[in-house]
């Protein structure tokens, strides 16, 4: 059979089909092409011009019987049909399927990932039964400045309000488990009656407290493990109830342990407490927790506190005047509006970091469109009706999109576990993230989503078919609409780089300047170690604690390398804000008198250790001390000696010396306390914010058994921690001592919210700037190849090379104009969300709009001469012959 014969019996088997059949072979295509040609240049219009070819390979009735077919196949084939010839192409066009997965890939898994966070951070419920029916309760000062709550006035809080089904007092204790071998230090939590009901929370092996478990006044025996205690210590030990364990060297029965609870309830022990009506009532210590009664909301339970308190105030004007009642519910007070806000960022953020992507994909689709504009236009020519191409299209952008979210997926997987090494962030629940199924769900629609947003432009430009201008521009494609699509999508991926990148150019301007804030120390050769004293053999606020600190300090003093040693009651930059009130002694008639001020207990050789300088006067020595507190013991009326921080001495001193005056402690008519020294401002509790008035106490009047040991040594502070240890231990070998840690580290901890925030909004308009500038750049080398035999003749006749090149770069900077001149309007929109997370910069920072423009206008000159540069090498006889 001749060459001729069997081709068309195979286009004869093919129509016997279908006549649109995607195994179509290129030889038939060509043929038929040609054929097709040939009769619309000789004036026939495409459907007479079709038929005619078919006529001509003796195939138009059986073309009529499979357009017949065709018509009547169901959707599901014609699916199975467009996805078997997308995967074909995309088989074909391995680079152009590579670069656009791996850009899904990039926005669909960092959007995973991020809403990963986002749906266990805040919109995952709290573990707790009905847990936006509990609340927080905190007073506040005249001031209104929060503060914990007194014993007394919780239990009138309790007594007298009717609006809560259960309202408890917790305060938290480190404690010394005392086991065989080295001692532990371990978190312990001390309740009232009703904790865990008020929570939802049964223990997984015996039972809560009862009534019996409380005494007042009275240490009491019963010990409730913590999940992971038991675990870590006890090995999990099924029989664990009933046994004793030895706390702070007592022995405590174990009667139950808890199940794994979430921050800020998870803690190695619980003890039971009850609060003392005796105790003074301005000493605020507890925190305090309540479930709402039915029907109750949180405002009336917060009026009804503030009527309860206002009585209170007139029945103690002396410490409870003016103040009021905070109420928040757990979800308010465990997440937060800043936790809320930081999540929301990122979440927007990898947003239009998956919008980006899409635009990218979509250009991609656009510029490959335009050079199947002829396979299409013949396919059309062909009977295809414009659904069935734009089915087409869309199943393959469907195809891409699965591809790029299984990879995306899996990035998201890998890059978990990192996410939940970052436990120094603010972010609750860190640690419970996981791709669950409603992540999965969320990326399932953004995989969907996006093939929507990239492929739905793309595939309604391809559809759309001319195959009369096709054919009349010979070779050459046609694309004006196809070039005017993709400068708008090239300008949009322009201006959601240039709002990324101004919230990561905010972000990072807000870094730096935290990082250069002074925090009025040196924390260079700076260890920290914490200790608590066991209440047995020391008990709490008895000389014996300040007795027991002092030798542990002479211990550590004599390490050599050791340069000065100190103790503080609040850890330096992660500790707690232990507050009360002070006034000058002359104006200390009434509490609206008083300034509220942090507070802390600190030895001598705190402020050597600290590099805090002091400013006026001097610290108050081990001399001075013992003898005031000889002569308090005996009954004599002494003023405690103090140190008092300059932003404190600015407020009750702004034109005199406070060396040498008084204060009044808490309240009108409290304790009397002499100003000896005035130390610079420290940054520790309250960083990198204004430093808080400060008042430091003499340990050995306020001996609380739980301190922070700081340490400076002279040479490398790593290469002490044992023998630091050592020291300790040869004081009393019972006492857990911790590794020691740096100072540089807790200021690293302290900045690591910031600093997380930084990255990951730098790594989004990274990669956003990265996917524009190669947008741009393919833009530009698209325009230069449509206009490459204009070039040679311009070449030719002598232009210059900074003519053509103008040329070149004058369509590729219009986009930039407009991308960018874009980008600068929805950056000061959008970056006012911002403003509760930025520090010493605002949200309409000139400085950084205009070193973003300038950087995307150097990468955007960079990916417009490049192509530019290389269409002007071309030798002129070979561009004068293109096409």
């Amino acid at each position: 059979m001749s060459h001729l014969g069997r081709f068309l019996d195979r286009i004869r088997a093919l129509f016997g089909r279908r006549a649109l059949d995607a195994d179509l072979d290129e030889e038939i295509r060509f043929h038929l092409e040609m054929e097709i040609e040939k009769h619309l240049r000789s004036g026939r219009d495409p459907a007479e011009a079709r038929r005619e070819a078919l006529i001509a390979f003796g195939g138009v009735e059986r073309f009529r019987e499979g357009a017949r077919e065709e018509r009547g196949v169901r959707p599901l084939e014609n699916l199975l049909q467009d996805a078997r010839y997308a995967f074909r192409q995309l088989r074909k066009n391995p680079g152009f399927t590579l670069v656009a997965t791996l850009t899904l890939a990039l926005g669909i898994g960092a959007t995973t990932v991020v809403f990963s966070v986002f749906n266990t951070v805040v919109l995952r419920p709290l573990p707790f039964e009905e847990a936006h029916r509990l609340v927080r309760i905190r007073e506040l000062t005249p001031q209104g400045d929060p503060m914990s709550v007194s014993d007394a006035n919780f239990l009138d809080f309790r007594e007298q309000s009717h609006s809560f089904r259960e309202m408890v007092a917790v305060f938290t204790r480190s404690l010394v488990l005392t086991r065989e071998g080295e001692p532990v230090q371990v978190g312990g939590m001390a309740v009232t009656r009703g904790m865990f009901g008020m929570l939802g929370v049964t223990p997984t092996l015996g039972r809560d407290f009862v009534s019996g478990d409380f005494t007042h006044g009275g240490e009491p025996q019963a010990v409730l493990l913590g999940n992971g205690l038991w675990s870590r210590d006890f090995g999990a030990d099924p029989t664990i109830v009933g046994q004793t364990v030895v706390l702070d060297g007592m022995a405590r029965v174990v009667v139950g342990v808890l199940p794994p609870l979430d921050r800020p309830f998870r803690f190695d022990v619980w003890l039971p407490f009850v609060a003392d009506p005796a105790f003074p009532r301005g000493d605020h210590r507890r925190e305090v927790f309540a479930r709402l009664g039915p029907g109750v909301t949180v405002d009336q339970a917060r009026d009804e506190l503030n009527s309860i308190q206002a009585r209170l105030g007139e029945e103690y004007p002396v410490s409870n005047a003016g103040y009021q009642v905070w109420v928040r519910t757990f979800p308010e007070w465990l997440v937060g509006p800043q936790v809320t806000r930081i999540a929301e960022v990122l979440l927007g953020a990898v947003g239009l970091l998956l919008l980006l992507a899409c635009v990218s994909v979509s250009n991609l689709l656009v510029a490959r469109g335009t050079t199947r504009q002829r396979e299409i236009s013949l396919r059309a020519a062909l009977g295809a009706a414009r659904t069935r191409l734009l089915s087409q299209l869309l199943v393959e952008s469907l195809i891409l999109a699965g591809l790029g979210a299984a990879i995306g997926i899996l990035l998201a997987y890998w890059a978990l576990p990192v996410i939940q090494t970052l436990q120094s962030t603010p972010l609750p629940r860190l640690d419970q993230v996981s791709l669950d199924a409603t992540v999965l769900a969320f990326a399932t629609g953004a995989t969907l989503l996006s093939a929507l947003v990239f492929g739905l432009t793309p595939a309604l430009q391809g559809s759309r078919t001319d195959l009369m201008e096709l054919l009349r521009s010979g070779t050459r494609m046609v694309g004006g609409r196809s070039r005017r699509l993709r400068d708008g999508l090239v300008a949009s991926q322009l201006s959601l780089a240039m709002i990324l990148l101004v919230g990561a150019g905010l972000l990072v301007t807000s870094f730096l300047r935290m990082s250069s804030v002074d925090p009025g120390f040196d924390p260079d050769g700076v260890l920290l170690v914490q200790l608590s004293l066991p209440a047995d053999r020391y008990p709490e606020m008895s000389p014996e604690v300040g007795d027991g600190y002092r030798e542990i300090l002479r211990a550590v003093e004599a390490v050599p390398g050791v340069s000065a040693a100190g103790a503080t009651m609040a850890s330096p930059i992660t500790g707690n804000r232990p507050s009360n009130f002070v006034a000058r002694s002359d104006r200390a008639g009434d509490q609206e008198d008083f300034l509220p001020i942090q507070f802390r207990a600190v030895t001598p050789g705190f402020f050597a250790a600290m590099g805090v300088p002091i400013q006026a006067g001097a610290v108050f020595d081990e001399v001075q001390t013992d003898a005031l507190m000889e002569a308090a013991l005996a009954g004599e009326p002494v003023a405690v000696p103090t140190v008092i921080s300059r932003s404190l001495a600015n407020r009750l001193w702004p034109d005199g010396d406070p060396v040498g005056e008084t204060l009044i402690w808490g309240q009108p008519g409290g304790a009397s306390m002499s100003v000896s020294g005035v130390a610079g401002d420290l940054l520790d509790l309250s960083f990198p914010m204004d430093p808080a008035p400060t008042v430091y106490l003499p340990h050995r009047f306020v001996a609380w058994p739980t301190m922070t040991l700081v340490i400076r040594a002279t040479g490398s502070p790593v290469a002490m921690t044992s023998a630091v240890r050592e020291a300790v231990w040869s004081v009393d070998r019972t006492l857990p001592v911790p590794q020691p840690s740096l100072m540089r580290d807790a200021m690293a901890g302290a900045l690591a919210a910031p600093r997380l925030n930084m990255l990951l909004l730098g790594i989004f308009s990274g990669s956003a700037l990265l996917l524009a500038a190669v947008a741009l750049y393919g833009i530009t080398a698209f325009a230069v190849s449509r206009r490459t035999r204009e070039i040679g003749v311009r070449v030719a006749l002598g232009a210059p090379e900074r003519q053509v090149m103008g040329m070149a770069l004058r369509h590729g900077f219009s986009v930039v104009f407009v991308g960018v001149g874009v980008g600068l309007v929805g950056a000061a929109l959008l970056t006012r969300f911002m403003e509760s997370l930025l520090f010493g910069v605002g949200a309409m920072d000139a400085f950084t709009y205009g070193g973003v423009a300038g950087l995307l206008g150097a990468v955007s000159l960079v990916a417009t001469i490049l192509p530019a540069r290389k269409a002007l090498k071309v030798d002129p006889t070979i561009a004068l012959q293109a096409e």
